[in-house]
């Protein structure tokens, strides 16, 4: 059974302001097999944001990435005011 913490974005105590930004994310399922390479995505606080695209495009990798349940090979995550240099697994809801 998968545990969450659950980030309330609305509290003031809360570690993300403004946006969560990832950046040069790099992941594949093998060494053969590049899902992203050097991928940043940066998502603003209350605004809906849509990730399109074809099957097998990534979209359901990102959010796995996101939440924590997949870990990269390379990926710096933070918020736009704090850095966050170690991340564990949250539900952030945006």
């Amino acid at each position: 059974m998968l545990s969450y913490k659950e980030v309330d974005i609305t509290s003031e105590h809360s570690e993300i302001k403004n946006s969560v930004c990832l950046q040069n994310i790099e992941f594949g399922y093998g060494p053969e097999s590049t899902i992203f390479d050097n991928f940043s995505i940066d998502i603003p606080l209350r605004t809906k944001t849509a990730i399109i695209g074809t099957s097998g495009a990534g979209k359901s990798t990102l959010l796995k990435i996101l939440s924590g349940l997949y870990t990269t090979k390379k990926i710096k995550f933070y918020s736009r005011q704090s850095e966050r240099r170690k991340r564990k697994p949250a539900l952030i809801v945006l």
